[in-house]
């Protein structure tokens, strides 16, 4: 470092780390400190997060708190921009689904007719959150038990007024992450996959591509943030966005997250309190 710029700081929970994640390593390895942290305790996370600007890597209930007190640089999870209606019109071009039927959970239960009109198929529709902290999992209501499939969510304390998005089930073969900043991809790799290895580094170039003009598309809620992309039927689409503070890396680059973080910091200098 020079000109007495501190090192790049990280508050990461271990709790969000698989064991043996290398990024740990990866930032001491360019010159950052890693102070770790129960996230979901505030007399743990206060006691590491007063010494300036810090990148968080922590889960999804201290990173939104903090995103709606203000979040600092670091915590790059801005859950409102992440928000369906948000991301929804510059990247309309690729979804895989671009109109789906947005509207509470209350109104779910009341309107299985109405719902299936629009996006079912074979008296099934895919349900999913709305809001990228994932209250609950994505999951398919059907016509014959469409009452107890909605109360069952029940069990994640879904609050009834929370907008949930309705859509058109489609067969998902492959799902990858890239990890994008300052407009480009700096990272991704392979998460998910119907069949053979779950997770493999790097993009595909086809998807590569697809990810660089979502990347380029203006929409931007973070400086850094997570692009999910698929393959459904031979063809590649945007599936959704999420925060890069609680998102998990699985087998991206480390040493290419943490440069483009770095980076990040370096642009937005600014100090890190609660």
């Amino acid at each position: 470092m020079t000109g007495g710029r501190r090192p790049p700081r990280w508050i990461v929970d271990p709790d969000v780390l698989p064991v043996g994640d290398p990024l740990p390593s990866a930032v001491r390895a360019a010159g950052g400190a890693v102070a770790l942290c129960d996230s979901s305790d505030p007399e743990d996370l206060d006691r590491v997060a007063g010494c300036g600007s810090a990148v968080f890597r922590g889960s999804v209930e201290a990173a939104a708190a903090w995103t709606a007190a203000g979040a600092p640089i670091g915590v790059w999870a801005n859950f409102p921009a992440l928000r369906f209606e948000e991301y929804s019109g510059p990247l309309r071009p690729w979804l895989l689904n671009a109109d789906p039927v947005r509207l509470t959970l209350a109104e779910l239960a009341d309107r299985r007719d109405a719902v299936l009109d629009r996006v079912g198929v074979d008296g099934r529709a895919f349900v999913r959150p709305d809001a990228a902290s994932k209250p609950f999992a994505g999951t398919q209501l059907r016509a014959a038990t469409w009452q107890a499939d909605v109360e069952r969510l029940a069990f994640y304390d879904v609050a009834p007024a929370e907008p949930v998005l309705a859509c058109r089930p489609r067969r998902v073969e492959c799902e990858w992450r890239a990890v994008i900043a300052a407009g480009a991809v700096v990272a991704g790799c392979l998460y998910r996959k119907a069949v053979g290895p779950r997770v493999e580094p790097g993009l595909p170039e086809p998807v590569r591509r697809l990810a660089e003009k979502a990347a380029a598309s203006g929409y931007a809620p973070d400086s850094l943030w997570c692009l999910d992309l698929c393959e459904s039927g031979g063809d590649l689409f945007v599936l959704e966005v999420g925060a890069f503070a609680c998102a998990s890396l699985y087998g991206c680059d480390r040493g290419a997250v943490v440069a483009a973080a770095h980076a990040a910091l370096a642009a937005e200098p600014v100090p890190l309190s609660r």
